[in-house]
């Protein structure tokens, strides 16, 4: 049996990486300092 993932797949988890590369993970560390700040509601939820 072949596990392999098919080409269509593999294009699809590297947009999906890159995507939680570039606009996930930053906004999560941001997410994380204002929480800290204690300012609520925080405010990059609210964009």
């Amino acid at each position: 049996m072949d596990f392999d993932h098919s080409e269509k797949v593999e294009r699809l988890r590297w947009q999906i990486g890159d995507f939680m590369r570039f606009h996930i993970e930053p906004a999560n560390r941001e997410w994380h300092h204002e929480v800290a700040s204690g300012r609520y509601p925080v405010p990059l939820i609210e964009r």
